[in-house]
Formats: structure tokens, C-alpha cells, sequence
């Protein structure tokens, strides 16, 4: 799987600038005092980077999971004609965007397919991240 390499230099290079702190378990994690703790997975990064390319097309909103306050992104499911919510994993029109074929890629990590967000969440830092992205994806 080939994603776009426009978007894919995009992704790499957020990951690697120290941006964005990494968080795991969702997308975007808020602080308790309701503020935005800039806590973000892997997948919540390229989340972000097409909201800033694409306003407009993905609603953001707080909510509850997992016993902790999180950022859900829905847009408008052209199928159904409703909104379609997600905390953890991609959104469609990220999907389409990145030419991503699934809601979380599936990666080779020490000659064991994974996927994504699981390296995020096993505390493989963004930068070993972003070099599993640029070789891989």
C-alpha cells in the first residue's frame, strides 16, 4: 500500500518536528481542566494536518471514552447522509486524503504485522513512527 507522498512528507515531517505531544488510547486527548493537552496519537497527527488543509469538512467535538475526555471527528457520511463520528481510529476523508486504504494501517514491526496505532500505543515514539512511515507506507 502506497499512500500519497505529498501527504505522507506532510505526516512525516509533523511527526518528527515535536509539534505534537504524543498521547495513546485516541486520537486527540484533552486535559481534565478542559483545555487541549496537545496529546495526540500518531493517526490523530494526520487527523489534524488535513483539518488545517480541508476546514470545514471534519466537525471536531469533546467527549467521554474510556473514563477519559477525548476529541471525536465526524463528518458527513455521503451514504447515509448522517455524521459519522471517530475517536480512534481515521476518518474517512483522512483516508481518501492520505490514499490510505484502512482506518489504521497495518505495519511490519520486527517481522510482525501491526497495526499503527498499536507501535503508538506500545510507546514506539514518533519519530521511530514517522521512519516505519517513510519506509513502509
Amino acid at each position: 500500500m502506497k499512500m500519497n507522498e505529498k501527504v505522507k512528507a506532510l505526516w512525516i515531517n509533523a511527526l518528527e518536528s515535536e509539534t505534537y505531544k504524543q498521547g495513546k488510547g485516541a486520537l486527540r486527548l484533552i486535559s481534565p481542566e478542559g483545555s487541549l493537552c496537545d496529546e495526540y496519537c500518531c493517526l490523530g497527527v494526520l487527523t489534524e494536518l488535513f483539518i488545517k488543509e480541508h476546514p470545514g469538512t471534519i466537525f471536531s467535538k469533546v467527549s467521554a471514552f474510556k473514563g477519559k475526555k477525548v476529541m471525536e471527528y465526524s463528518y458527513k457520511n455521503e451514504e447515509t447522509k448522517s455524521l459519522t463520528g471517530s475517536k480512534t481510529l481515521l476518518p474517512l476523508p483522512v483516508m481518501k486524503w492520505a490514499e490510505i486504504s484502512e482506518f489504521d494501517p497495518i505495519v511490519s514491526y520486527g517481522n510482525t504485522p501491526i497495526n499503527i496505532s498499536t507501535l503508538n500505543d506500545n510507546d514506539i515514539d514518533f519519530k521511530e513512527i514517522a521512519s516505519i512511515i517513510r519506509n513502509q507506507l
